[in-house]
């Protein structure tokens, strides 16, 4: 069975592509594109009911489980999540938050396919994806999904 998760990026074209590589293992349930959507759709999610779906049409909106992690993208600084972290619940969220170093930020900033070349934005998703699946099975194995804690992923 896939473990629900949400996640948060800039664009659907990148999201769509990410979320196709992590399955079966990881089902998006909800995929946002902004903190201020996230505040009251992953609040939503948590009480166990159904947020609106998400614009880009992304997430599988399977919201039979709750949600176990929320994934953000390389866009995303370390104060946006903790914002969110905290309006979720803080230490009591039942999530685990997964976001990239601020050095991979960096480094993604500069390596981003802008201008829409699809074997750029392929790679990219795949890289991506790559680091952010290895961590969540670390995540998985160490028992931490669904449980609040902070965690980084490089490259």
């Amino acid at each position: 069975m896939s473990i629900p998760i949400v996640v948060l990026g800039m664009t659907g074209s990148i999201g769509a592509r990410v979320t196709a590589r992590l399955k079966p293992e990881y089902d998006t349930i909800q995929f946002i594109t902004s903190i201020a959507r996230a505040k009251s759709e992953i609040s939503t999610l948590q009480a166990g009911k159904s947020p609106p779906s998400d614009t880009d049409n992304v997430g599988s909106h399977n919201f039979s489980q709750r949600p176990q992690a929320v994934i953000f993208g390389r866009a995303y600084s370390d104060e946006a999540v903790e914002e969110l972290r905290q309006h979720c619940g803080g230490s009591e969220s039942g999530l685990a938050w997964v976001l990239s170093t601020k050095e991979s930020r960096n480094r993604a900033a500069k390596a981003f396919p802008y201008g829409g070349d699809q074997d750029a934005f392929n790679r990219y998703a795949d890289k991506t994806t790559a680091v952010t699946k290895s961590l969540l099975d670390q995540l998985k194995r160490e028992g931490k999904l669904g449980k609040d804690g902070v965690y980084h992923y490089g490259e």
